[in-house]
Order: C-alpha cells, then sequence, then structure tokens
C-alpha cells in the first residue's frame, strides 16, 4: 500500500483520574491517495469516540472513504455513523443506531446514483427485548439490464 501523503492518526484521552466518569477517549484516522493492487482511494477518515460519562456511556463511530477507483468498482463516497448508548443507572437502557450513505456507485454488480440505510435498536430494559427498526432509500439501481 503507498500514500500520496503521510496518514495521520490521532489519539486523544482526558478526564479526571479521580472521577472516572469524566474519561473521554477517541481515534482518528486520515489517509489520502492511497495506491494498492486492488486500486486507488482517494481519501479514507476513520474516527471513534468513547465517553464514560454519568450516564449513558456513548460511543460514536463516522468512517468516510471517497474516491474509490478501481477494475471492479467505482465509488463516490460511501459514509457511516454509529452511535452506541449504554445507561449503566437505573434503566438498564441501550440504544445503537448505524446510518450508511453511498453517493456514485459503479460496480460490475449494479449502479446507482445514491442510497441511504438506517438500522436503530432499543432495550428498554436489560431484561426486556430488543426493538429494530430498518430503513432503506435509494435512487434507481441498475443490476445488468434490469432497472427497479
Amino acid at each position: 500500500m503507498e500514500f500520496e501523503g503521510r496518514p495521520e492518526l490521532t489519539l486523544r484521552i482526558s478526564g479526571d483520574a479521580a472521577d472516572w466518569k469524566t474519561l473521554q477517549a477517541s481515534a482518528r484516522l486520515v489517509a489520502s491517495g492511497v495506491r494498492s493492487e486492488w486500486g486507488k482511494l482517494g481519501e479514507i477518515v476513520l474516527q471513534s469516540s468513547l465517553r464514560l460519562t454519568n450516564d449513558p456511556i456513548e460511543n460514536i463511530t463516522l468512517g468516510r472513504i471517497r474516491g474509490i477507483d478501481s477494475d471492479r468498482l467505482r465509488l463516490g463516497s460511501a459514509e457511516v455513523h454509529g452511535r452506541a448508548l449504554l445507561d449503566v443507572g437505573g434503566t438498564n437502557r441501550s440504544s445503537a443506531a448505524v446510518e450508511l450513505r453511498v453517493v456514485n456507485l459503479d460496480s460490475k454488480w449494479l449502479k446507482l446514483d445514491e442510497a441511504e440505510a438506517t438500522i436503530s435498536s432499543v432495550q428498554e430494559r436489560s431484561d426486556g427485548h430488543y426493538r429494530t427498526k430498518m430503513r432503506a432509500l435509494a435512487t434507481p439501481v441498475e443490476v445488468g439490464n434490469w432497472r427497479g
């Protein structure tokens, strides 16, 4: 793997050591102009943060890719956002959500201008069931000669 520039990795940890609920940590990786035997990648950004607060514990994740160009796949951009909350106080409620957005995808399998998908789950009590919702939207998709 080769890079046009120097990849950047940033790690941050902060908080009061006497109070663990103030602790926060984050990591971020940014790389541009990536080349490999599989193709070229314009930019990749991966980021995650963890916050230990009174309540709830929170984790946020972001991934962004721009400009993939290879024999099998061309992609304008793709973004993934994730968020998870865990209430360790009295309710033990937890939730998680993931969002995906793709723009200008052209591969040997399918072609589309734009698509979005979301999945989210909520658990009201630690002994309860998860309630899950899914949503997907897309511009017309081409698969071979089929359009839908």
